[in-house]
């Protein structure tokens, strides 16, 4: 962090403070006819257009009676709950990492809603430890790709030749 207030105090800190104050200065909007897609999208929950899911899938039930004992279990009932166990851990690693994708999608949906009539929005940024630069919001132009396609430029420009060449060229 003193390397980066150091370097930013220097002569060649003006380029990264102009840098940082022309990103944060572009204004977004809120592109509405995607977010209602994306809302859709999230309606179905089956985890479509490379979302999460939002409806959690099936645990396996328990494969022995109420009262079943390890201790007097039989090979096969044993092998079975081995079985199920190795399952149930598998299900709740991916459970946990669905919910966690499927809450923070949700709630950045939230944000878009909340952001979706105004003429702007802007992002402020920020360096990390590492001197990167970073908006910090929930809705960035860095965000998923999800976040990002409902985001556009609050003022648009036609491409011209160049940005048409540029969008063609992989």
């Amino acid at each position: 962090r003193k390397v980066i207030l150091e370097g930013l105090s220097s002569g060649n800190g003006q380029k990264v403070k102009d840098a940082m104050n022309k990103a944060q200065s572009v204004g977004y909007r809120v592109n509405k006819k995607v977010l209602s897609t994306l809302l859709a999208a999230t309606a179905v929950g089956e985890g479509i257009m490379g979302l999460a899911r939002t409806i959690a899938p099936p645990r396996k039930e328990f494969p022995h009676p109420e009262g079943w004992d390890k201790k007097t279990a039989t090979e096969l009932e044993l092998q079975e709950f081995k079985e199920w166990k190795s399952f149930m851990h598998d299900w709740h690693t991916k459970e946990v990492t669905r919910a966690g994708q499927a809450a923070g999608m949700m709630a950045k949906i939230k944000e878009l809603k909340i952001y979706k009539d105004e003429a702007a929005i802007y992002f402020p940024t920020f360096l990390d430890s590492r001197g990167r630069m970073y908006f910090r919001s929930t809705l960035t132009p860095q965000s998923n790709d999800a976040v990002k396609a409902c985001l556009e430029f609050a003022t648009g420009q036609p491409l011209g030749e160049r940005g048409k060449f540029r969008l063609l060229v992989p």
